[in-house]
C-alpha cells in the first residue's frame, strides 16, 4: 500500500498478520468463542440473528429456531476469524483450503459472459481466490466510510485476483463494459440496495427490499447467470459450490435463486443482516430490540430517583439546572451541540439559536418531572387558547414543551399519540407510562395506527402528530423547511382525507408563570396533492418557529435521510 495508514488501521493490519499465521482449526476455534460471547452478551447481531431466523423459520418450533441460531453465530465469527487467512495469505494459500469444487465443469463450458451471484454463504473472501484465479472476475463492493481502513481492504483484496469496483452508477458501468468484452462479473446482491431504489420480492416468505441491479445485467447482456458459495465443511477446509441458473431477470428469481442455495446450509448464512429493514407501506418496523434487562433495570431506577428528586424543586431552580446542562453540553460540543450547529447552519440561522436551543432542551428535559407528576399543577398552563381540540388533528412539534401540551390535550379530550418508540428502553418504558397515566393511547407508526388515529378523531378524540418526526423514506414525501429539503410524513395528508378532520397547529410556550398553549388552524385544501399539504405543514411550522426560534429543538436529525444525490449533514 502506498498510502501511509492511521495508527488504528496499522494495528488492524498487524493483528490481521499475526492472527494469519495461526492454523485454520484455531482460527476456526477463536471464530466460535466470538460467536458464543455475542451471544451471551445478547448482542445486536444476535438479536438479529435471531429474529431473522424466526421470520424465515416458521416451520421449526422454538428450540429449533434457537439451536440454527446458536449455529449461524458461531459460523459469522468463524467467517469473522478465517478473513486474517483470506486477506494476507497468498492465492495459492487459500486456494489449498479448498478441498472440493461442485459444478465447475458445467461452468467453465459456459461460453460467453458469466454474472456470477455470490451470496453472503459460508465464506466468501475464499471464494474471491477462486473466481479471481480462473475468472477473473469484476465486483462491486461497498466502500467503507474510512478511507484509510478502505484503502487497508481494498490492499488485502488485491490478493485474490478479483477487481473491484465501487458500488453505483461508475461501478455499474464498468461492470457493463466487462460484460460488453465477454468477460465475468459478480455480486453479492442480498442485502439492501439503496433504499430509494430496488423493489420488494418475496426471499424466505416475505417481502424485501431487493435490488434490481443484477436481474437488469442478465437481461440486457444476455450472460449466464450462475450463483456461488464457498461451503465451511468443518476442519478440513471449503467446498466451492458453482450453479447455473435456468433465469435470473427479476428480483423473484434472484431472491428464489440465493432461498435456495441457503437452505443447504443454513447456519452458514449471514444472518445478523438486517435483511427486513425496510417494509412495505404501512407494515411495522422489525428488529426494534429492548435492551438488556439489566441495563434497563438500572436506567430506569436512576431515572425514577432523578425524577422523585425533581419534583420537589422549584420550576425555576430546575430550569436554571436544565439550562445549565444544555450549556454544558454545547461547551463540550457533544453530539446535540454538533447536530444543533448543522441545523441552525444549513437553515439560516445563527450560530447562538444553537446554544440557546440547548439550554431550552435542557428546560424541557428538568422540568420533566414535574410535567409528569400528578401534582404538576404549578407547571401546566395558564392561558389556554378558545380553540376546542376535540375531533382535530393537532400537529405537535419538537417546540416549546411538548410534554405540557400534550398532557394539556389529555385534560380536554381522548388522545391517541402517533408514536415513535425512543430507542433508549427505559426511557421509552418511562414515556409509555406518562402517557397512559394521562389517559393518552399511542398509536404504532404503522397503517393500523394510521386507522386508530382516524377512528380516534371521527369518535371526537383528538389523533396527535409530531410533523418533524422523520419518517422511514418511504413513507415520507421531501418538502422544504427552511429552505432544506425534509422528508415529512404521508401519514397527515392521508389521514386528512379520510377523515376531513381540522388541522391544528400547537405548541406550548414556557413563561414567567408556567406555561402558554397556542393552537393555530390551518386552512388546507383537500384536493391538494400531498407534497402540497405537506408545505402548508412546514409552511405553518416555520412561522410559529420563527416567532422563537431558540425554543425549536434543533438538536435533532431532522435532514437526516436526504435526497438521492445530495450529501450527509450528520458525521
Amino acid at each position: 500500500m502506498n498510502e501511509v495508514l492511521p495508527l488504528p488501521a496499522r494495528a488492524a493490519h498487524l493483528l490481521l498478520v499475526l492472527a494469519a499465521r495461526l492454523p485454520l482449526p484455531v482460527l476456526q476455534f477463536v471464530g466460535t468463542v466470538f460467536g458464543w460471547l455475542s451471544i451471551l452478551t445478547r448482542s445486536r447481531a444476535w438479536l438479529v440473528c435471531r429474529e431473522n431466523i424466526a421470520t424465515c423459520f416458521p416451520e421449526l418450533d422454538e428450540a429449533g429456531q434457537r439451536r440454527l441460531a446458536r449455529q449461524a453465530m458461531c459460523h459469522a465469527g468463524r467467517t469473522l476469524a478465517e478473513t486474517a487467512i483470506a486477506w494476507t495469505r497468498g492465492n495459492e494459500a487459500c486456494l489449498d483450503l479448498v478441498v472440493a469444487v461442485d459444478g465447475d465443469d458445467e461452468v467453465f463450458a459456459i461460453e460467453g459472459p458469466i454474472v456470477f451471484v455470490l451470496p453472503h454463504l459460508g465464506n466468501w473472501e475464499i471464494l474471491n481466490h477462486y473466481l479471481g484465479r480462473h475468472f477473473g472476475l469484476t465486483h462491486m463492493y461497498e466502500p467503507l466510510r474510512s478511507r484509510s481502513l478502505n484503502a487497508l481492504v481494498l490492499a488485502q483484496r488485491a490478493r485474490t485476483g478479483t477487481r473491484f469496483v465501487p458500488a453505483g452508477r461508475a461501478g455499474i458501468r464498468a461492470q457493463v463494459r466487462q460484460l460488453r468484452q465477454g468477460r465475468h462479473i459478480g455480486s453479492m446482491p442480498d442485502q439492501e440496495p439503496d433504499v430509494r431504489g430496488g423493489e420488494f420480492a418475496t426471499f424466505f416468505g416475505q417481502q424485501c427490499l431487493t435490488g434490481t441491479v443484477v436481474p437488469a445485467l442478465v437481461a440486457r447482456s444476455r450472460a449466464t447467470p450462475v450463483i456461488a458459495w464457498c461451503e465451511r465443511t468443518g476442519r478440513r477446509g471449503f467446498r466451492i459450490r458453482l450453479k447455473p441458473l435456468p433465469a435470473l431477470t427479476t428480483p423473484t428469481q434472484l431472491n428464489a435463486a440465493i432461498e435456495s442455495a441457503v437452505r443447504q446450509c443454513p447456519a452458514q448464512y449471514l444472518w445478523t443482516y438486517k435483511r427486513f429493514r425496510t417494509r412495505p407501506p404501512g407494515e411495522a418496523e422489525r428488529y426494534q430490540f429492548r435492551q438488556h434487562p439489566v441495563r434497563v433495570m438500572a436506567e430506569r431506577t436512576a431515572c425514577r430517583l432523578l425524577l422523585q428528586a425533581a419534583r420537589g424543586l422549584p420550576p425555576r431552580l430546575l430550569w436554571g439546572l436544565g439550562a445549565l446542562g444544555g450549556d454544558l453540553a454545547w461547551r463540550l460540543r457533544l453530539a446535540p451541540a454538533r447536530i444543533a450547529r448543522t441545523n441552525t447552519g444549513v437553515t439560516g440561522f445563527p450560530l447562538g439559536t444553537a446554544r440557546a436551543s440547548l439550554q431550552e432542551d435542557g428546560k424541557n428535559l428538568a422540568e420533566t418531572a414535574r410535567v409528569w407528576s400528578t401534582r404538576g399543577a404549578g407547571l401546566m398552563v395558564h392561558n389556554a387558547p378558545d380553540v376546542d381540540p376535540a375531533g382535530c388533528l393537532v400537529l405537535t412539534p419538537a417546540l416549546g414543551s411538548r410534554e405540557v401540551l400534550m398532557r394539556y390535550l389529555a385534560s380536554r379530550g381522548a388522545v391517541v399519540d402517533y408514536y415513535h418508540p425512543n430507542k433508549n428502553s427505559a426511557r421509552d418504558d418511562l414515556i409509555r407510562e406518562a402517557r397512559y397515566r394521562f389517559g393518552i393511547r399511542l398509536a404504532p407508526e404503522t397503517g393500523d395506527g394510521e386507522q386508530r388515529l382516524a377512528s380516534a378523531i371521527r369518535a371526537g378524540g383528538i389523533a396527535t402528530i409530531a410533523p418533524d418526526q422523520q419518517p422511514r423514506l418511504r413513507g415520507g414525501e421531501f418538502v422544504p423547511f427552511f429552505g432544506v429539503p425534509a422528508l415529512t410524513t404521508l401519514t397527515i395528508p392521508r389521514l386528512l382525507r379520510a377523515t376531513g378532520a381540522p388541522l391544528l397547529m400547537a405548541a406550548a410556550w414556557r413563561d414567567d408563570d408556567g406555561h402558554v398553549v397556542t393552537m393555530e388552524r390551518i386552512e388546507y385544501r383537500a384536493d391538494a396533492t400531498d407534497p402540497g399539504i405537506l408545505e402548508q405543514v412546514n409552511g405553518a411550522l416555520e412561522a410559529l418557529v420563527a416567532r422563537n426560534p431558540s425554543r425549536y429543538r434543533w438538536s435533532a436529525r431532522r435532514f437526516n435521510i436526504r435526497p438521492a444525490g445530495e450529501r450527509k449533514l450528520y458525521r
